[in-house]
């Protein structure tokens, strides 16, 4: 109701492609929610490094490889050059604020 008082009818934007995003939230162990939470906050650049590994929780580099690989083939995040990057910046925002 706010949303429709504050745009009207001026802004268009297509939701359909949000409820793919919440069942590919669902499907996600804590390990990938918490590296999609790190990727949210930290960045994509090093992904691998002892800071963002430390901020994730996680072990290992080849378990975070594992968590990015799964939420790259979720459509979540994919690889741009040298750093990952969120397919929908409103979910990374949305992601930061909830983490």
């Amino acid at each position: 109701m706010l949303f429709r008082r504050c745009f009207g009818g001026s802004f268009k934007y297509d939701f359909s492609s949000m409820g793919s995003v919440t069942l590919n939230i669902r499907r996600l162990t804590p390990l990938q929610m918490r590296v999609l939470a790190a990727l949210a906050t930290k960045g994509g650049r090093e992904v691998f490094s002892v800071d963002f590994l430390s901020s994730a929780s996680v072990l290992n580099a080849a378990s975070a490889k594992r968590a990015i690989d799964r939420l790259v083939t979720d459509g979540l995040v994919f690889n741009n050059a040298k750093e990952f990057r969120f397919v929908n910046p409103f979910f990374r925002e949305w992601i930061k604020r909830m983490a």
